[in-house]
């Protein structure tokens, strides 16, 4: 995936203030690129995709170019055409451009983590406490839409988005943990994977954020509990199991629903 050391350095050659040049895809650093897309036209949802990546990246070395050429393709692959908005919601990019990001074991965190942290207002400062509703806060929050802002998972089931009757591309999932009401997990609908379970992309799926099979069972059992979607985005065009496409653990379509 893209580095954002080099997409910071990259912004602040061209006289876009990202903050550090520390390599974490924080606040700053997302209203740099969105400045950056805005003062060249692009579509500004503050993801580096494939145009915004070629427009930031414009002249320089050929081996940079090559370099950076096949970074973007990797990144089109996955999350498509950045300017078609009946595909992949922004905050499920987002998701994606974090995949493989994991906790750090011993005294030090993982300091996007702490980022996710950071972007909803919870005082948080390490990377062991439960972090999937913070992921999800930020993925959001960096997209431009209001989360929950807070620590707990099921928050996302009570009163924040609008339940959907099914899964679809993106809905942000929620499931209950046995013997708890207050307690869960919640992720992104990503897919469904070959044996007949939803692929979903979420924080804190085991230990770092990557792509989960959960039956669709599993997101049932309580009104908090389900498939949601954040009331100011327009919503999806297909909800269902067979409309969601096939992919693998590293989010490559098998298929096309």
């Amino acid at each position: 995936m893209a580095n954002t050391r080099e997409i910071q350095t990259a912004l602040a050659a061209r006289g876009i203030d990202p903050g550090p040049v520390d390599g974490i895809r924080g606040p700053q650093t997302i209203a740099a690129i969105r400045k950056f897309q805005a003062a060249n036209g692009l579509q500004v949802d503050g993801i580096v995709g494939p145009q915004t990546g070629a427009a930031l990246f414009a002249g320089a070395t050929t081996e940079e170019t090559g370099l950076w050429q096949a970074i973007l393709s990797v990144i089109s692959a996955i999350i498509g055409d950045p300017t078609d908005n009946t595909g992949m919601p922004p905050w499920l990019k987002n998701a994606y451009v974090d995949l493989g990001e994991a906790e750090i074991k011993g005294a030090q965190h993982n300091p996007l983590i702490l980022e996710y942290w950071k972007a909803i207002g919870q005082p948080v400062y390490d990377d062991e406490t439960p972090y999937c509703a913070a992921g999800e806060g930020y993925w959001l929050e960096t997209a431009g839409l209001r989360s929950t802002r807070s620590g707990l998972a099921r928050s996302y089931g009570r009163g924040w988005g609008i339940k959907l009757d099914g899964p679809a591309l993106g809905a942000i999932a929620v499931k209950g943990r046995a013997g708890s009401a207050t307690f869960g997990h919640v992720t992104n609908v990503a897919g469904r994977t070959t044996d007949g379970r939803l692929a979903c992309l979420g924080a804190n799926q085991n230990d770092r954020i990557q792509i989960s099979p959960y039956p669709v069972s599993a997101f049932s059992g309580a009104e908090d509990c389900g498939f949601f979607w954040p009331k100011d985005y327009p919503l999806p065009k297909s909800i269902g199991f067979d409309s969601l496409p096939l992919i693998d653990a590293g989010g490559n379509v098998l298929k096309e629903a």
